[in-house]
Parts: C-alpha cells; structure tokens; sequence
C-alpha cells in the first residue's frame, strides 16, 4: 500500500512539465492511508481553486510544499483536515515569484 502520492515536480522527478502544468483538479483524491503529502502538488501551475476540505489527513505526517508553486491557487479548502499527527509542514502554501 503507498505511503506518498505526487503529481508535481520533485526532486527525482522525471514527470514531463506539460502534465503537471494540465493537473486542474484533486478534489476526489483519497488520501487517507497517506503519511506523506510532500510534494503532492508541487509546481502544478493551473490550479486556481481546490476543494479538499474534506480530505482524511488524519495519517499525514509530512505536508511538506504541499502546494508550493501553484501560483494560480487562490482558494484551498481545508476546514476538516485533522493535521494534529503532521509534524512537517514547511511551505506548504508557498508561491514562488
């Protein structure tokens, strides 16, 4: 069973720029055997809005640039995430000019 799940760029990512640019939703995406979100949406350029209130995050130990680079990103819904087991959260929500 996966433990970390990404779309965006990373660090050994090999994920050409173009399908991570096209990633425009991640609202139904289960989350709830995940102790690692590091990452998840890295530099995913077009998303503008994401509505993952009601992600179970009640695993997640890491959040680490969670969201970094989506500079479109005005809105992230987060109202019942249970981040009380997360220890990293380091730019989660960083945009980078």
């Amino acid at each position: 069973m996966p433990t970390q799940i990404y779309f965006g760029l990373h660090n050994s990512s090999n994920v050409p720029t173009d399908r991570v640019a096209s990633l425009l939703s991640i609202e139904y995406l289960d989350v709830s055997q995940c102790t690692n979100l590091a990452q998840l949406c890295r530099y995913c350029y077009n998303l503008e809005s994401v509505n993952c209130g009601d992600w179970d995050m009640r695993n997640v130990d890491s959040m680490l640039w969670l969201f970094e680079g989506c500079n479109k990103l005005k809105e992230v819904d987060v109202r019942n995430w249970d981040t009380s087991k997360c220890k990293e959260q380091i730019d989660s929500f960083i945009k980078q000019i």
